[in-house]
């Protein structure tokens, strides 16, 4: 449709005997894009780069699983309790550093998250006691809990006229991290075995130290001052719109975790080599950065909440097709599916800072904290059906979960609109 459905755009002549030069629209997007990353300031970028980072030391946990379920005889209910305790340990708390972040330094908060996560979760192959696994990722969970209110809003406000495509950056470099995070794993753990999680204690002090460094070049610590918040009050309707928006992130986030941990399992069960399914998976996780990066310039030409709508009606269909498919099919149906997944997170991020202006770190902690919680509960939902049922038939389950948040997109607008028509035609 792009480029034949819509009217091309005719550039004047500059001279006689210049000829017309025709741009379709979706040429003018993709240079309105490129124009727009380029106008993004360097801290975008450096924000970026932590969020990666910080992916990389925590996302994956589902190459380890198949790991600790043959050395040390996990069923799939313990793996889905491990994967509950790493989402409420990255969300529960989450809103208590939101509201920090809208008062002490930022980038600091940064800093720490990266040095303590590394650190932390650097000790899982050498803890040999389910338990003790436990407590290592409920501990390092709180690195991440840490980090993502203070830099979601970080981003939001270091580039003030392009907080699209700053928050675009801020999503695409964390779903990249969260891709490679798997690839990263396997690569150490066919090296030297569970042992090679020890790694990730130099990468992420290492890591700490070059971003510490780089802020300090960049400018003084920010801290939040009067610019960066409205000094409005959160009426109520915005509370109104900011709960609908953690709702329908809410069915995406239980879709997403439990597709997640689960996939490579199954595509073991399948018949795949622990290598070809890290590898399918990341390719998984590569296209939920693509759709990261395509959701928010799509967003800025046709409105977010389409794009919203769109993902959350074909995620679920895509999900469960790629579950009864194999093969190359099967890859081109889970690409969609992380497409699907990806492009609207930085759009639900940005509509819940919209609606709470006042602090956009808690605004952003309860988007991402409550917003994700789920991820685990369904984890385990999935694990315990899985005991009983079987995988596949557990899985299959996801299908329905994104029409609910299809329902609370849904509502979102009406709100919206109502709110709209109500600042037009006050009583």
């Amino acid at each position: 449709m792009w480029g034949h459905s819509v009217p091309s755009v005719v550039l004047p002549k500059m001279g006689c005997k210049r000829p017309h030069v025709r741009i379709d629209r979706f040429t003018m997007v993709k240079l309105n894009v490129l124009s727009a990353y380029r106008e993004v300031p360097r801290l975008s970028y450096l924000i970026g780069l932590s969020h990666m980072l910080l992916e990389l030391h925590f996302n994956f946990l589902p190459v380890v699983y198949p790991v600790l379920i043959a050395t040390l005889g996990l069923s799939y209910g313990q793996v889905g309790t491990l994967a509950l305790i790493a989402s409420t340990s990255t969300t529960l708390i989450q809103p208590v550093f939101g509201a920090l972040s809208d008062r002490l330094s930022r980038r600091g908060m940064i800093v720490a998250s990266l040095a303590w996560i590394g650190s932390l979760m650097a000790l899982i192959g050498y803890t040999q006691n389910y338990w003790a696994i436990a407590l290592v990722i409920a501990l390092g969970g709180l690195g991440s809990a840490c980090f993502h209110p203070a830099a979601a809003a970080l981003a939001s406000t270091a580039a003030s006229a392009r907080r699209g495509t700053s928050m675009s950056v801020f999503s695409v470099t964390g779903s990249l991290g969260v891709a490679l995070s798997p690839l990263l794993m396997g690569l150490l753990l066919a090296r030297w075995g569970l042992r090679g999680t020890g790694a990730l204690a130099v990468l992420g002090l290492g890591s700490a130290a070059f971003l510490a460094w780089q802020f300090r070049e960049v400018g003084r610590s920010q801290r939040v001052v009067a610019a960066e918040t409205s000094p409005l009050p959160a009426t109520g309707g915005s509370l109104l719109a900011l709960a609908l928006v953690v709702l329908f992130v809410m069915a995406r986030s239980w879709f997403q975790g439990s597709f997640y941990a689960y996939l490579p399992s199954f595509l073991e069960s399948g018949g795949m080599s622990l290598e070809q399914a890290g590898a399918v998976f990341s390719i998984l996780l590569f296209a939920s950065s693509l759709g990261s990066l395509m959701g928010g310039p799509i967003a800025d030409s046709v409105g977010r909440l389409p794009v919203v709508l769109v993902s959350l009606a074909l995620l679920g269909p895509m999900g469960w097709l790629a579950l009864h498919t194999t093969g190359a099919l099967q890859i081109l149906l889970l690409v969609i599916t992380g497409i699907m997944l990806g492009a609207s997170i930085p759009i639900g991020l940005l509509m819940a800072q919209d609606t709470w202006p006042r602090g956009t770190g808690l605004a952003s902690s309860l988007a991402m904290g409550m917003g994700w919680l789920p991820s685990g509960i369904g984890a385990w939902a999935v694990g315990r059906m899985a005991d009983q049922n079987g995988l596949l038939a557990a899985m299959s389950t996801l299908g329905w979960v994104p029409l609910i948040g299809l329902v609370f997109a849904v509502g979102y607008g009406i709100s919206q609109r109502f709110a709209h028509e109500t600042n037009r035609f006050p009583s």
